[in-house]
């Protein structure tokens, strides 16, 4: 949440007493390696993230390119609601750390040949959103990425959430005709705000809420049942429909209409699930009746916002403009 030191978005706070808040999340973080094996192979497969869920905390593992994987591990901090026993200051040491790493991650910590070393040495940091108001101020500043909106990582789209900042910004310089020399800034800062600050609180919520999903509901039947579903739907009608996880990670679907648009996924899922068979611990959905209740709940909102699932680099101007394709800017 570096973004929240910007001098210029505490200028524009303090000069329009604007709205700003930093929302700390409750946990805290701390870099742990999958090194590469002794014999050169893989720690665990590339292919895939992975989490070990455990409720309040998790492990979580990403690939890195020379085939090791850095690890994360999550645990609750000091201002966790409720408060948790498990944090990194009440696992201080080598003895602690190993203790509670053999209880909860016991299948990772062969693969994890460095972690006592790793665990005294590396330090651990917090994580919070942080949001404002006001990303503008008349002709002179307007603020992009983490600036205007710090995010908690577990949505991975803090780095992208800042490229289509500069995807509008870049837009809006063209379409006004904005240069040194003059152009209607003002009009254009102002119309970046109104089309971007929207999708900036969205992806700040969408990335807390993704942290829950991370950390408790990927080890809930429930939820792994209802996400197979979704997969097979995606997987037979991609034009039509696609998940909030897709749209959000693939396109450049606005995130606020990303979430927006989740409810009426939720609604349509839940009403699936009621006709769904399993065989084997595999569902077979009635696609019929899933063609149905995508042109009942997902076609309206998709045709109303001119949202294109066949193109995910579609781009979303301003309503009047809606440009097909970002190659255009």
């Amino acid at each position: 949440w570096g973004g929240s030191t910007s001098i210029s978005m505490h200028t524009i706070h303090n000069t329009y007493h604007a709205e700003y808040e930093v929302q700390r999340l409750g946990v805290a973080y701390k870099e742990l390696m999958f090194p590469l094996q002794r014999d050169g192979s893989q720690p665990l497969d590339t292919r895939y993230l992975h989490i070990w869920p455990r409720g309040s905390h998790f492990l979580m593992g990403l690939a890195n390119l020379d085939g090791s994987m850095t690890g994360t591990l999550y645990l609750p901090d000091d201002s966790a609601v409720p408060k948790s026993d498990l944090t990194f200051e009440t696992t201080l040491g080598k003895e602690k750390g190993m203790a509670y790493m053999n209880e909860y991650y016991k299948d990772a910590v062969p693969v994890m040949p460095d972690l006592a070393k790793e665990w005294e040495e590396n330090p651990h940091a917090l994580l919070a959103t942080a949001r404002v108001s006001h990303w503008v101020f008349e002709d002179k500043v307007c603020l992009i990425g983490d600036a205007a909106h710090a995010v908690v990582p577990f949505f991975g789209q803090g780095m992208n959430a800042s490229f289509e900042d500069v995807t509008y910004i870049m837009y809006l310089i063209g379409r006004h005709g904005l240069g040194p020399k003059g152009g209607d800034w003002k009009k254009a800062f102002q119309e970046y705000h109104n089309v971007r600050s929207p999708a900036g609180h969205a992806i700040s919520d969408l990335a807390i809420e993704n942290y829950t999903e991370m950390c408790k509901k990927v080890g809930e039947t429930e939820f792994l049942q209802r996400k197979a579903v979704e997969n097979k739907v995606e997987k037979a009608f991609p034009l039509q429909f696609r998940s909030r996880y897709y749209m959000i990670t693939n396109t450049l679907i606005p995130y606020h209409w990303v979430d927006e648009l989740g409810v009426h996924i939720n609604t349509m899922l839940t009403e699936l699930m009621t006709t769904v068979i399993w065989k084997e611990g595999e569902p077979e959905p009635d696609m019929n009746h899933a063609r149905a209740l995508i042109a009942q709940h997902i076609t309206p909102y998709i045709e109303a916002h001119g949202i294109n699932l066949a193109n995910p680099w579609t781009f979303y101007g301003p309503r009047e403009v809606q440009l097909q394709n970002t190659s255009k800017l």
